[in-house]
């Protein structure tokens, strides 16, 4: 698994259960979440000085608390090797901007530099004694959705782990979300409508961007409050009307189970108690990604109704245009959702792990810097 033009090489990781081609039942972790420590160092086995970027992470006094020697560095990776149960992966990157040597530890283990290995191998299935009951694999829908755009994806990021590169704007919409809710949580233990005064506090309290510089915090922070007092100005009713926030949900399936959390659920839908609406907020723009907002809220529905609760409709509101467009949850909607559902936890429990590049997905993948399939130059990385 690497790049063509070796430009980076996935961090050490080892598999903690047998089941490894089952979804939240297989493990796979890098060597520093093996050790419970932070990313002090390069992950990947390879000599060479302390990542720039985690010095601004955590900063010198706090990262000595993690520094040791070589004996205790030697220690920590035997303690991550250990943990893996069925299979193991080392791997490095052999060059960034100068070309790196192997660390001493990878040649010890492997007794030279290895070989580029050309396909992974992977432990037998695990299959379970009579007397082991089967469990149901359990997805979320993030899950779900990153099989059903790019099987590779999902394998590289939701059961390998591995994570986004770092920017500005990591975690803006989450703070939307977070903002949105706490909002509506205040009108309904106040039971009315927060005044300026309170959005503003909780703003300043609230609206994190962790890795964002100075500037960048503040513009994102203004086109925050735009979006947030755009819809307050819009759809201040709806504050008096919520049902519940962040709800969660549970659609089973005779093969599996995906979960999930509403982001608001409305009440008096046509003016009727008890007639339930859900509402998913977006913040970006992209049109391509509103079939999957209509995806997640039908699973949504069929859930909610397998709760016997009345979901009469479902609605994605865009924050940017200020729009809300209604999507269907008739019952004809939700069978055919759930049989999609059925058919993509089918897939992805056999391992049909095929990767489905896309220019213009390609540049917006969150492991773009992984994939040897990616469609994208140095430039996008």
């Amino acid at each position: 698994m690497r790049r063509a033009d070796n430009q980076r090489l996935p961090s050490m990781f080892g598999s903690n259960s047998r089941r490894i081609s089952r979804p939240r039942c297989c493990g796979y972790f890098d060597v520093d979440r093996a050790k419970a420590l932070p990313q002090l160092r390069k992950a990947a086995p390879v000599d060479g000085a302390a990542d720039r970027r985690s010095e601004k992470v955590f900063p010198t006094d706090v990262r000595r608390r993690y520094e040791g020697g070589e004996t205790e560095e030697r220690r920590l990776f035997y303690v991550a090797m250990t943990r893996a149960r069925d299979m193991l992966y080392l791997s490095r990157f052999q060059r960034k901007k100068n070309r790196f040597q192997p660390s001493t530890f990878l040649v010890d283990v492997a007794g030279s530099d290895p070989p580029i290995a050309k396909k992974l191998p992977l432990p037998e299935a695990f299959t379970p004694s009579p007397d082991e009951g089967q469990e149901l694999p359990q997805l979320s829908f993030s899950e779900l959705a990153h099989y059903q755009d790019c099987p590779m994806r999902y394998r590289l990021s939701d059961s390998l782990g591995f994570q986004p590169q770092l920017a500005t704007e990591l975690g803006y919409g989450k703070t939307i979300h977070h903002l949105l809710r706490r909002i509506s949580d205040l009108a309904r233990e106040k039971g009315k409508l927060p005044t300026a005064k309170q959005v503003e506090q909780l703003f300043d309290e609230e609206f994190y961007l962790p890795f964002a510089n100075q500037p960048a915090f503040e513009q994102l922070s203004a086109r925050a409050t735009s979006l947030v007092d755009k819809y307050l100005a819009d759809y201040r009713d709806d504050l008096m009307r919520i049902w519940e926030t962040e709800r969660p949900f549970a659609l089973h399936l005779a093969n599996g189970v995906v979960t999930g959390r509403a982001d608001v659920i409305l009440d008096r839908e046509g003016d009727v108690v008890g007639n339930l609406a859900l509402v998913d907020y977006k913040t970006a723009a992209d049109p391509q990604a509103d079939n999957v907002y209509a995806f997640q809220l039908a699973i949504y529905a069929a859930a909610g109704r397998g709760e016997g609760l009345n979901v009469r409709a479902a609605y994605l509101h865009s924050l940017k245009e200020g729009e809300r467009t209604p999507v269907s949850v008739e019952d004809a909607t939700t069978d055919q959702v759930k049989r999609r559902a059925s058919t993509l936890i089918t897939s992805l429990v056999s391992g049909d792990f095929p990767a489905a590049p896309e220019k213009k997905k390609c540049r917006c993948c969150d492991v773009r810097a992984v994939c040897q399939h990616a469609l994208c130059g140095k430039k996008d990385l």
